[in-house]
């Protein structure tokens, strides 16, 4: 049976974070290396649509049979949900 593609998202972002630690501190981590690259502030929330823009391109490019591309963009539309329910609790 396949995986419902939110459930695969789900597990890719438990997994992640086990392997690499907090998702939001990595993307923040992620947002300030290209603040230095770029020469202007990026912001981790950024980050999070500028990977779904990526996933995009590769997904019009053909995914060869593979939903990797469709479950990162649902992974990453997670992951900036939970960084605003995160900033919602601490206001």
């Amino acid at each position: 049976m396949t995986k419902n593609i939110l459930e695969a998202a789900a597990n890719t972002i438990e997994d992640r974070d086990k392997k690499h630690g907090d998702s939001e501190a990595v993307h923040t981590q992620i947002a300030t290396l290209w603040s230095a690259i770029l020469g202007r502030r990026i912001s981790a929330k950024q980050v999070m649509i500028m990977m779904i823009i990526v996933k995009l391109v590769r997904l019009m490019k053909g995914n060869n049979g593979t939903s990797e591309h469709t479950e990162d963009i649902a992974g990453y539309a997670q992951l900036l949900e939970n960084l605003e329910e995160d900033k919602n609790i601490s206001t």
